[in-house]
């Protein structure tokens, strides 16, 4: 923490995967306090989606100041619009497949229905990659994401899903 508050906020990259590292961080904390182990796809699906909502807002705030407003942090001068769409679909394809994985692991789940509810997950992980993609006059791609249809659309759906196979 310390480390991300004196130097590597400004480091481009680095930034969000300190972000990433401290939400796994959490992870374990909870985990300590209720006393429950906390699995490897756990800890591999976590460090993706902050990593890929990191770096969505990283790739919104470019498009921002694209649209000539000012920079909202030092560590934006490192980063690429192109790189950040590439890295992004990257992540847009390994967050599903560890999510497959963590449902398919014996050891970590015995409901492997949930495989079923990977295709609304991957809807709204697109649906949020286009949100951070496109200008706009949003100070934050979660102020868009939660005001769109169609991303709650799928995210409401694949939870919904979630806990209709779980607690059924």
């Amino acid at each position: 923490n310390a480390a991300y508050s004196l130097r590597l906020k400004a480091v481009a990259y680095l930034d969000v995967l300190c972000i990433s590292a401290g939400f796994l961080l959490r992870v374990f904390a909870g985990a300590a306090a209720v006393d429950v182990p906390v699995s490897f796809w756990i800890q591999v699906n976590t460090l993706l989606l902050a990593a890929f909502l990191g770096f969505g807002k990283r790739l919104h705030e470019l498009s921002w100041v694209d649209d000539g407003n000012s920079v909202l942090r030092p560590a934006l001068g490192g980063y690429r619009r192109r790189t950040l769409d590439r890295l992004l679909l990257v992540f847009q394809v390994l967050i599903p497949l560890a999510f497959l994985a963590y449902t398919l692991d014996p050891v970590s789940l015995r409901h492997h229905t949930l495989i079923f509810t990977v295709p609304l997950m991957a809807a709204a992980l697109y649906r949020f990659h286009g949100l951070c993609a496109v200008p706009g006059n949003w100070h934050s791609p979660t102020d868009r994401m939660l005001r769109d249809p169609w991303f709650l659309l799928a995210a409401g759906g694949w939870l919904t899903a979630v806990l209709l196979l779980l607690y059924r």
